[in-house]
């Protein structure tokens, strides 16, 4: 019984992979590229603020903040959500006489998704696997920053969008601008991404809208707490959702970060909200952080990341 439980559950979940494809074909739904879900641990535990990160990972938010990396940076992100999809995160960046670039690659999969066909036994119909398939998502980064002064900086990004659901593919590409201030304790990070709205095409013929975001971030960092918050408006409809967070980084221990977050998640039309807490080891060049976040669906109530970066 219970591995036939299993096999309906994910047989649920492939039906739903294929109608969100058909759906595509139907109506100019909006794109959910999988890096919704964040570039790391880090921001997570910081309420999903984007556009203040101290690593690579700021390919995937304002690459405006690539510019603030002294020589070269990588980070990892990996996770398992709802003990499905594998979810993986990685960046690298580097630092020349140029500006700095940086590249990432992010990718949200599930495999042995299993292909079914009803077969009555004793007047009761039951799915029977025929055969497997596989889900994934892809998203390539690349971006640039550049000091437009001391305290201004420019960032720009492109993006490569690919999945795959069976023989079913999908690509599309668009851009990123960014800005950003930092001052001595306040910094402000404006973002647009996805600014040609272009549309990712299906192998079918079908196709979906890739978004265009503004996200509007402001931060305090004061002696021993940060403040954070942020604005972001996306797709055509232009809903707001709101994020914020707390850090607390006491002077005993200096390495140590704790924090609390908030954000709201507008997850087709729908708009969600989610608490996280969190921990993070400053090392000097080396950084580890740890988040939980709560989750809208009942059979898993939360999720575990953790996250790994190094600036050499």
């Amino acid at each position: 019984m219970k591995q036939w439980m299993i096999l309906l559950a994910r047989s649920v979940l492939g039906c739903w992979l294929m109608m969100h494809v058909a759906h595509a074909a139907d109506t100019m739904a909006e794109y959910l590229s999988g890096i919704e879900v964040g570039s790391s641990a880090r921001m997570i535990r910081l309420g999903g603020v984007e556009g203040f990160s101290l690593s690579s990972e700021a390919v995937f938010q304002n690459p405006t903040r690539l510019g603030l990396l002294q020589n070269f940076g990588v980070s990892f992100f990996s996770t398992t959500l709802m003990g499905e999809v594998s979810f993986l995160n990685a960046s690298a960046a580097l630092n020349t006489p140029l500006g700095v670039f940086g590249v990432g690659f992010n990718t949200a999969s599930v495999p042995g998704i299993p292909k079914t066909v009803l077969q009555t036994v004793g007047g009761v119909e039951f799915p029977v696997e025929v055969g497997t398939f596989s889900y994934n998502k892809t998203v390539m980064k690349g971006g640039y920053s550049a000091m437009l002064s001391q305290e201004f900086l420019l960032g720009v990004g492109m993006s490569l969008y690919g999945s795959g659901v069976d023989t079913i593919t999908s690509s599309g590409m668009d851009f990123d601008v960014g800005l950003s201030y930092e001052g001595e304790s306040v910094a402000i990070s404006a973002l647009l991404r996805n600014i040609t709205a272009s549309k990712i095409t299906y192998s079918t013929g079908a196709f979906e809208q890739l978004p265009m975001e503004t996200v509007l971030g402001g931060a305090w960092f004061g002696t021993e707490f940060w403040l954070l918050g942020q604005l972001k408006m996306s797709g055509t409809k232009a809903a707001m959702v709101k994020s914020g967070a707390i850090n607390y980084n006491p002077i005993i221990f200096p390495m140590m970060h704790v924090s609390f977050g908030y954000r709201e998640v507008a997850f087709f039309k729908e708009v969600q909200s989610r608490m996280a807490v969190g921990v993070g080891l400053d090392l000097g060049k080396f950084s580890a952080d740890y988040a939980y976040e709560t989750s809208d669906f009942p059979e898993y109530p939360g999720h575990h990341y953790f996250s790994v970066a190094a600036s050499l």
